[in-house]
């Protein structure tokens, strides 16, 4: 069932329960439930106050914070070309529903987290390098989403409509989001998460060659990224990634604006020529 006919079965629900404008929504899931429960919300009587309650790590540490709402189109369009921004009401998080998670999608939404770390918190990033098991990591689990959580909440606010700085978060999503257009965004070919590992490796080792990344940056997240069992490559043909690769959002004319890393914990926005992507793709 596609995202818009089931919004539309929704408004009928909504509609049959004589939902007001003065009602609440509320999002019970992970980001696909948050974002169908966001637009519905955004839209229903132009527009009703909504709750999140987010149950995938994906969800806790990003998606449900910062009203960014989107639905990905079984389509060419594909993901992020419907949505919206509105703020829910309130986002309340329980640590303890990733242990309701298959192993698979934890590891899907700690990649997530690393790709925070490595932008905006050296600290968070390091977590990851002193664990060793799935054990210890449900043990600093809240503090590992209190510092994402953070992280987001600060980017959101300085930058709501994500124009500019907030686009730091989007390390590994320019290659990340490439390959998820590749598998039609199906899940059980390739998570957001898995995704966005590869890219962030991808891109990394790339800006270190170049001398934009510390050395030894790359060899660091190899290691977090193979710990949390997430990939660092892609079978995809080098020149079928670079045809995805040009249907990024953010590209401006001839030029693409990218996130790197000068180090971890420390992001930045690089501005290239489209034609130079490949580069970054190169196995």
């Amino acid at each position: 069932m596609g995202l818009l006919h089931l919004i539309n079965k929704v408004y009928g629900a909504l509609a049959d329960f004589g939902l007001g404008s003065s009602d609440v929504l509320i999002a019970l899931g992970g980001r696909v439930v948050g974002d169908i429960t966001g637009f519905t919300a955004a839209t229903w009587h132009r527009g009703i106050s909504y709750i999140q309650f987010p149950t995938s790590v994906l969800s806790q540490i990003g998606s449900s914070i910062g009203g960014k709402i989107t639905l990905d189109l079984d389509q060419g369009a594909g993901k992020n070309a419907v949505g919206t921004f509105y703020q829910p009401k309130g986002v309340f998080v329980d640590p303890g529903m990733a242990k309701t998670l298959p192993r698979r999608y934890f590891h899907n939404g700690l990649g997530d987290a690393v790709k925070l770390g490595c932008v905006a918190d050296k600290n968070l990033f390091e977590l990851f390098e002193k664990v060793s098991s799935d054990t210890e990591i449900y043990r600093v689990l809240p503090e590992i989403i209190r510092r994402c959580v953070t992280i987001k909440a600060h980017y959101v606010e300085i930058d709501p409509l994500s124009k500019g700085e907030r686009r730091i978060l989007d390390f590994g999503h320019t290659i990340g989001g490439a390959i998820e257009r590749c598998y039609r965004y199906n899940d059980a070919r390739i998570t957001h998460g898995e995704a966005t590992a590869i890219g962030m490796y991808l891109i990394t080792r790339r800006s270190e060659l170049e001398g934009l990344t510390k050395r030894g940056t790359t060899s660091r997240l190899e290691y977090v990224l193979k710990s949390l069992s997430l990939p660092i490559s892609t079978s995809i043909p080098d020149d079928i990634l670079f045809e995805s690769l040009k249907h990024d959002k953010k590209i401006k004319g001839d030029v693409i604006q990218i996130t790197l890393i000068k180090e971890i914990g420390e992001g930045f926005l690089y501005t290239i020529p489209v034609k130079e992507l490949g580069k970054f793709i190169r196995k």
